[in-house]
């Protein structure tokens, strides 16, 4: 049996058989023999066609004939065995794109010797349609051939996933460190959106609401969320959907852990009192006829007769008889909502429509409005309130507080609400 040369480079320019394509042309070959000869470079005495075969062969001792072609170089060769691959029927679109690039590529290495010229011949055109594919398609196949991860490449030459998803796949990955690259391959599932968002993920793994979700996902293939982490999303099984709310999920949690809440800026303004001072509220007045600044939520608390929320706007009403006031924080139009809405309470206050109230602050005493607030009995707590959402889920304040009084019950305001701080009034 005559013993051939297998150039590495010339081997990986043929598209590789799959499994069930070697084992049946491997049957073939034992019932009835070779019968192709196997073609070599004559005088090189390489193999440019029947790599497959010349394997199968010396391993079951089948004998095979050799036809010999000459080559001007080694590049004239490399071209013909592209060549002879054209119009091959396993092919799939993504191999005849690296097939067409193969042939341009030579193409212009054989034209800049043979015209002795270093200019570049333009044949992408020539090339596609020789290959059956598009000069979009090579142009895919480049780019993914360049920085894709193998197991991207791998898949795009299976046929497993077309040029134009490889490519999707490939813009979102190569965003990503090198050495994750070819597990976050594997963790996307061959869907550019989960893509996307694992580089998203990656890209803002330095900010503390991300908490190391990147990491986990690439080191577990998923992430843990929920109020207290404890669910898991598989981050290949799940959908996109799936993915997104548990992302979600994980960005509220650590922001609550990290005290990132948007407590007491203009960023959020719905927060509810605790039960305890509302109690406290109630025992001073015996109830609430109204509450200026609620909504359905926060009244199961404070349980005010009248109530008035964002859409009905309590700055348009009349607040008669006995008010609590937690202002909406955060600004309006440049101006503190708390400074808006003290002063609209001493105002109904004053004019004899509001006859007592209640109002919680931030305890700022260096703002110029809260100055005619000293005129008034005043608790300033010893502990900052946690006020809580709508999820029931409590925030990180940045601010101490105080209560107003307005009333002719300022001792029993004191006895009430000395248990929450030291009450306080002006003396000159």
């Amino acid at each position: 049996m005559q013993a051939l040369e297998i150039d590495p480079e010339f081997q990986d320019l043929i598209p590789p058989l799959k499994e069930d394509e070697f084992a049946r042309l491997e049957a073939n070959i034992l019932a009835e023999g070779c019968r192709d000869p196997l073609v070599v470079w004559a005088g090189e005495n390489v193999i440019v066609d029947g790599h497959n075969r010349y394997t199968i062969c010396c391993n079951h001792g089948v004998e095979f004939t050799v036809k010999a072609i000459e080559f001007d170089s080694r590049d004239h060769a490399m071209l013909w065995m592209v060549r002879n691959q054209q119009g091959r029927r396993n092919l799939t679109s993504y191999v005849k794109g690296m097939l067409a690039l193969e042939e341009q590529r030579l193409s212009n290495c054989i034209f800049s010797i043979e015209k002795e010229t270093n200019g570049e011949l333009n044949t992408w055109a020539d090339a596609a349609t020789n290959n059956e594919t598009s000069t979009a398609t090579m142009s895919r196949v480049k780019r993914v051939e360049a920085a894709a991860p193998e197991a991207i490449k791998k898949k795009a030459r299976a046929g497993e996933i077309s040029p134009t998803r490889a490519l999707q796949l490939t813009q979102q990955i190569e965003k990503l460190p090198d050495t994750v690259q070819d597990t976050a391959a594997e963790r996307v599932a061959d869907n550019p959106e989960k893509a996307r968002i694992l580089s998203d993920l990656q890209k803002s793994s330095d900010q503390e609401h991300s908490n190391g979700t990147f990491d986990e996902i690439i080191q577990t293939g998923g992430m843990h969320y929920g109020n207290d982490m404890e669910k898991w999303c598989d981050f290949e099984a799940a959908s996109v959907e799936e993915i997104v709310k548990a992302k979600k999920s994980i960005e509220q949690h650590h922001r609550r852990e990290a005290g990132l809440s948007t407590l007491l800026t203009s960023e959020f303004n719905e927060w509810y009192t605790p039960q305890q001072y509302i109690e406290g509220v109630h025992l001073v007045m015996g109830g609430v006829d109204v509450d200026p600044a609620s909504n359905d939520i926060a009244n199961r608390i404070v349980r005010a007769t009248t109530y008035y929320t964002i859409d009905t706007n309590g700055l348009d009403h009349a607040w008669q008889g006995r008010v609590f006031l937690n202002p909406p924080y955060g600004r309006d139009a440049g101006e503190s909502n708390q400074e808006i809405w003290s002063k609209q309470l001493v105002s109904q206050y004053e004019a004899g429509v509001a006859t007592e109230a209640i109002m919680l602050i931030n305890a700022v005493t260096d703002r110029r409005w809260f100055q005619p607030l000293w005129d008034y009995t005043i608790c300033f707590t010893d502990h900052r309130i946690r006020f809580y959402d709508d999820q029931g889920e409590f925030g990180n304040p940045t601010h101490g507080n105080a209560f107003i009084y307005f009333g002719h019950q300022g001792e029993r305001f004191a006895d009430i609400f000395s248990k929450f701080g030291v009450v306080v009034n002006r003396l000159r």
